[in-house]
């Protein structure tokens, strides 16, 4: 299945990219709901929590906390939210992903 995230990733579509490597893409919102908002985006596709299986996905889930843990230190911030939607009626885009929100000023 192709999301708009797999055409970010490809870029398909334009978009914000904060960070970037071989695992993960993290971009801004289009539609934030805090002054920070950054979507973590694993690249292997995972369309929600249920579908986490493989050792190897397992391990995309603990890395993307280090992603955040990243961004904090990027941003110098302590105050942050997470959502990690995988509430299947309410998933906009089936592919798992963290939102990383905070009010703090950047």
């Amino acid at each position: 299945m192709t999301t708009i995230f797999h055409r970010i990733i490809a870029r398909e579509i334009p978009a914000h990219i904060i960070y970037e490597d071989d695992t993960y893409i993290v971009i801004k919102d289009i539609n934030p709901k805090m002054r920070i908002h950054r979507l973590i985006i694993p690249k292997a596709t995972i369309p929600n929590f249920h579908s986490i299986t493989s050792d190897s996905d397992k391990a995309i889930i603990r890395w993307l906390w280090d992603i955040a843990r990243k961004l904090c230190d990027h941003y110098g911030i302590t105050d942050v939210k997470f959502e990690l939607n995988s509430w299947i009626p309410h998933q906009e885009v089936m592919q798992i992903h963290l939102h990383f929100l905070s009010q703090s000023a950047i």
